[in-house]
């Protein structure tokens, strides 16, 4: 088993290169609970990126964060210039591209037993 983990980096997130496009949505009721996760937790997740050939990173875990985060911002939120993301490392394009259907996919389900033992 290959470590694809490369590092920890702080990254200027508003510099980040989309990857995903339009392969997932998300609801303003979802968007809504993000904002209010970060206002009250802050930002507890690093994204995490790939780097190209030519220096640029790209988001392949974070997509919908970083959209929260520019609507924070024009909402007058003070959101830090640079923010903590996992830098992974992919021979390609189309293998980061296949690591973002990765980090998409849920393999576990919370059940109510669970969260009731967990609380």
């Amino acid at each position: 088993m290959q470590n694809k983990v490369a590092k920890l980096i702080e990254i200027e997130w508003e510099k980040l290169r989309w990857l995903q496009g339009e392969l997932k949505q998300i609801s303003k009721d979802n968007i809504e609970k993000i904002k209010t996760s970060f206002r009250e937790n802050g930002f507890v997740q690093p994204f995490f990126v790939w780097r190209d050939d030519a220096g640029e990173y790209w988001i392949l875990d974070g997509h919908h964060r970083i959209k929260v985060l520019r609507e924070l911002k024009k909402e007058g939120a003070d959101v830090p210039e640079k923010l903590p993301a996992i830098e992974i490392k992919a021979e390609s394009r189309e293998a980061a591209a296949k690591l973002v259907l990765i980090y998409s996919s849920s393999y576990a389900e919370i059940t109510e037993l669970g969260l009731s033992e967990f609380v």
